[in-house]
């Protein structure tokens, strides 16, 4: 079965953390769409080519913590938005705090 994968998500205001729902999208961060037992995860930072600042990083490892923590989810796929699929790390935003020890938000995997 082919499932085809949106180019762009519509802008939404960031909910409150702790109230993101499984459609939520945080432009410039990770969309998440659920269809059936698949849980689409994007990488929506197209401006930056995907690298992952901090928030990114954050909002990562919370939605596959939410993955995790969702029994009737099979799968997730890790996919991207816009031309590129990461740049890899945004060093600007992370470099220091990686030198400090970066720490998984609770609730994260």
């Amino acid at each position: 079965m082919d499932i085809p994968i949106p180019d762009v998500y519509t802008d939404v205001a960031r909910p409150p953390p702790g109230n993101r729902r499984m459609n939520d999208t945080l432009p410039g961060r990770i969309s998440r769409e659920r269809r059936g037992h698949l849980l689409l995860l994007g990488l929506d930072r197209v401006a930056k080519r995907n690298a992952f600042d901090l928030p990114m990083l954050d909002d990562l490892v919370a939605a596959l913590g939410e993955y995790e923590a969702d029994d009737k989810l099979r799968c997730a796929l890790l996919f991207a938005h816009g031309e590129h699929f990461t740049a890899g790390l945004d060093l600007a935003n992370v470099g220091e705090t990686f030198r400090q020890g970066w720490k998984l938000p609770e609730g994260a995997v």
